[in-house]
């Protein structure tokens, strides 16, 4: 498998890593569950002589303010780090995104996706490369920001954001780190809860996955996506209904560039 560049990085050590895994699939079969698993490559690596560090724990800090915590399952010779799964299906996004927040915090070049839970052991390489990024904005966003000063705020966080953490983290590790910078900035941000109702019916009190700003604004966050999806946009637009808060912005921290897209009722 090639990584960057077209050449396999840290090849030795990784063919080491997953003949190691494939030893133990074979030998224990699927079924169990993932901490089996996970103390038996540990013992492998480590009768090989290779050193295997277990449940490494990082919190990522933005100005000093706690925006997401990190628990890695095992990282190889402080090069590889393993992400660990049992499950009877393929890897899903969310794992890529999982194990692309381990390499980016703990600065890492290559990950490997492991899952005994398939017949046959299933596993990927993930090789990262840390990405500074730039942020492109629509038309209707550059219109709406010169005649509203709560979006010139949020064009202040993003950048900062940009300026100091880059690209490659998840769409959760993104909303910590606008929550602590808007706290930095003395915005005023919330997460507004709405009482639901259906044609009468009521269905409690649900929160809205989107940033409020200064009562003006729906901020939607995304991540890892070259663009931002129908879904998503479509997912905004109901929130905005729902609170009545007629502007939105979808931010979508993508692999090379953060893209902005305006919406309005």
């Amino acid at each position: 498998m090639m990584d960057n560049n077209n050449q396999i990085i840290h090849a030795d050590l990784s063919y080491a890593i997953i003949g190691a895994a494939m030893k133990i699939h074979s030998e224990l079969g699927p079924g169990w569950d993932e901490e089996t698993y996970h103390n038996a490559l540990l013992h492998a690596l480590n009768s090989q002589g290779i050193k295997a560090e277990s449940k490494l724990r990082g919190i990522l800090k933005n100005h000093a303010l706690p925006a997401d915590e990190f628990e890695l399952d095992i990282l190889v010779e402080d090069t590889i780090i393993l992400e660990l799964k049992h499950i009877i299906k393929p890897f899903a996004p969310a794992h890529f995104c999982q194990l692309l927040n381990y390499l980016k915090f703990w600065k890492k070049d290559l990950g490997i996706l492991i899952n005994f839970g398939l017949e046959r052991l299933e596993y990927t390489r993930v090789p990262f490369s840390p990405v500074d990024g730039k942020i492109t904005r629509d038309n209707l966003w550059n219109e709406f920001r010169s005649k509203n000063n709560p979006a010139g705020e949020i064009d202040s966080v993003l950048n900062s954001i940009l300026e100091t953490h880059g690209l490659g983290y998840s769409s959760k590790t993104y909303e910590g780190l606008f929550a602590t910078e808007c706290e930095f900035q003395n915005i005023k941000q919330n997460k507004p809860s709405i009482s639901l109702n259906y044609s009468g019916c009521a269905l409690g009190e649900k929160t809205v996955h989107a940033f409020c700003i200064n009562e003006d604004i729906l901020v939607s966050i995304t991540a890892l996506n070259d663009n931002s999806s129908a879904i998503d946009l479509t997912r905004l637009l109901s929130y905005m209904k729902q609170t009545g808060i007629k502007n939105g912005v979808l931010a979508n921290f993508g692999r090379n560039t953060i893209t902005m897209r305006l919406l309005t009722l």
